[in-house]
């Protein structure tokens, strides 16, 4: 039987709110759990000018609605500095930044700056959720004496799929987004030498490089921008999916999704994703080479990786949970500025402020 998630009656009593200049499930689905007030404030102006607009809504946000809790999605490191500085100025909320594994490749003098910004923004907030114990190490020793918690995202769930039908013997869906991270054209490359399979590629085809373009085969198929009721089918019509990053420390959406959906995985060797998706998965290289070997050892072993993922998807869900109410007891603990400690379980039951 999973864990019941703890009571959050006493932590929705104040008023939470949490931030974002930009939509990611992770956001909706913790804010939506926390019972906290969710703003995604957007524009499409061009940078100076949305910066400037969304600076300004914000903080006319936070003067209107007094919170006592600020949760921030980072990035954008834009509004994580600004509310820094607002915290740092007024003292009036408590701030936890929910930092999301950044791709950033900076040099020089950007570089410096961004350090800078990133070490007043963690050392001045109250909390720093991030996402795999691998980040949690690593920020932790650049900065000692900030508190870290590791939370995973939620195994996320697709009610209302609409069924859709691919012709393929064995159809994989690559994740993409066609940034400068993802080896989509070593993908490309490796289906070439694919003949049983149809690769199909979500994401704005427009950003895709004129070399992958030139090198895609007939067998590869690009979707273009889906809505997200179109993902989700999508996904759900795969035999097989696949997302590959070269980013450390990352754990890819769409491997969360193959887990929710039942779907044998192709990731990229990275550390973090084999330590995490124990089950379920083959692990590849990101070389055209690797990858076309790799899609025919899940194509070959699909059925079996298929029954792990669901043993993986039950152990995730249960150590999620667990992750969660623990976040719940510090949260908890910051509200009554009391020390921040990670364990509740340390605590008899009378002594646990969630019980009463």
């Amino acid at each position: 039987m999973w864990p019941l998630i703890m009571d959050v009656s006493s932590i929705q009593n104040e008023s939470i709110l949490w931030i974002a200049w930009e939509r990611q499930r992770r956001s909706t689905t913790l804010a939506r759990h926390l019972g906290a007030d969710l703003r995604q404030l957007e524009s499409s102006l061009p940078r100076f000018e949305r910066y400037l607009l969304l600076a300004l809504s914000t903080i006319n946000l936070i003067i209107k609605k007094k919170p006592r809790i600020i949760f921030v999605q980072n990035p954008s490191i834009v509004l994580c500095f600004l509310i820094t500085l607002y915290k740092k100025v007024f003292r009036t909320s408590k701030l936890i930044i929910d930092c999301h594994t950044p791709y950033i490749r900076l040099k020089g003098i950007p570089k410096i700056i961004f350090d800078h910004v990133t070490r007043f923004i963690f050392v001045n907030a109250d909390m720093i959720i991030v996402t795999n114990n691998d980040l949690s190490s690593l920020y932790s020793n650049r900065y000692p004496n900030v508190v870290f918690f590791v939370l995973p995202d939620k195994v996320p769930e697709f009610p209302n799929l609409r069924p859709i039908r691919l012709s393929a013997k064995t159809n994989i869906l690559l994740v993409c987004t066609f940034s400068d991270d993802e080896p989509y054209i070593e993908a490309f490359k490796a289906m070439h030498k694919i003949e049983s399979a149809t690769l199909y590629v979500t994401g704005n085809s427009k950003r895709a490089s004129a070399e992958a373009l030139s090198l895609k085969p007939e067998n590869v198929i690009l979707t273009g921008f889906l809505t997200e009721s179109d993902y989700a089918s999508f996904l759900n019509a795969a035999d097989i999916i696949m997302d590959l990053t070269d980013i450390e420390n990352c754990l890819v959406c769409g491997a969360y999704e193959a887990v929710s959906l039942g779907k044998p995985m192709i990731l990229s060797d990275k550390k973090v994703l084999r330590d995490y998706f124990v089950k379920g998965a083959v692990f590849t290289r990101n070389t055209a080479g690797d990858i076309a070997i790799k899609i025919q050892t899940a194509i070959k072993h699909q059925d079996n990786l298929r029954n792990e993922v669901l043993q993986l998807r039950h152990t995730l869900y249960k150590n999620w949970t667990t992750e969660w109410n623990r976040l719940l007891y510090m949260l908890e603990m910051l509200i009554q500025d009391l020390p921040l400690t990670e364990e509740p379980s340390s605590k008899s039951p009378e002594d646990d402020p969630l019980k009463g």
